[in-house]
């Protein structure tokens, strides 16, 4: 049995090595939908636009970009 940190919380994991653990992966997929439907009603929105209309933080937003 493989143990390892969430990449999200830092929290022991046992297991197949996922990068995040279920609580950060359903948070992650909640703020994507978050951000998807800002987007698809502002579509020319800036990153600060969307972090003043929403309240996620930019630096959430820029790791969910680099993430893909």
């Amino acid at each position: 049995m493989t143990l390892f940190n969430c990449g999200g919380c830092g929290k022991l994991l046992a297991g197949t090595m996922q990068s995040l653990c279920s609580d950060c992966l359903k948070s992650r997929v909640a703020l994507t939908r978050q951000i998807k439907s800002f987007l698809q009603e502002h579509p020319n929105a800036s990153l600060m636009d969307l972090y003043m209309q929403t309240g996620i933080p930019m630096h959430k937003v820029k790791d969910l970009l680099k993430q893909g």
